[in-house]
């Protein structure tokens, strides 16, 4: 299934923004055509000093992890994810093809997902593995755990629901 492109949204949280040198514009804007439009970046420490960006989605709280790697930049974050995220699309059934049309770098503090980010982030870094900082490990654990804001379920069964409801919805 192709979805026609989009701007995505990176609403940038204050350390991460920091972190990447990145600018910010305008508040986030509160209608995405889909919920892969929107997307909250965090930046996250471990208790033996390594750092990795959070990439949460905000309608379904599947989580992208990208250890920070000199030199960190805007452009190789925002490259990373969005292959990851092309991997993630292309593994659904069926698989969908999107690319977003550009990447705005915004504003956003919508609280029920930073609420669930944080708890993701102690989740992460207060485990007892968590000394061996492995980001796709400690994805898939995230993306494994039940979150209220989104009806106890899993980020991961929720993000594949919606990619479900969006292919019904473009193929009719």
């Amino acid at each position: 299934m192709d979805l026609p492109p989009a701007p995505l949204e990176l609403l940038f949280s204050t350390n991460a923004a920091k972190s990447l040198r990145v600018k910010t514009s305008a508040p986030a804007s509160n209608q995405a055509g889909n919920f892969l439009q929107q997307w909250r970046i965090e930046l996250m420490d471990n208790l033996m000093g390594s750092r990795a960006f959070v990439i949460t989605n905000l309608s379904t709280l599947f989580t992208f992890i990208i250890p920070q790697e000199f030199p960190c930049t805007f452009d190789s974050i925002t490259k990373t994810f969005l292959m990851r995220l092309r991997f993630s699309l292309l593994a659904a059934s069926p698989p969908v093809e999107w690319k977003p049309s550009e990447v705005i770098p915004v504003r956003g503090n919508p609280r029920a997902v930073i609420g669930s980010m944080n708890d993701m982030i102690s989740m992460v870094t207060f485990r007892r593995e968590a000394n061996n900082f492995d980001g796709t490990e400690a994805e898939d654990f995230l993306n494994r755990t039940p979150f209220s804001m989104i009806g106890m379920k899993r980020p991961k069964d929720r993000f594949m629901d919606q990619l479900q409801a969006l292919s019904g919805h473009i193929n009719r």
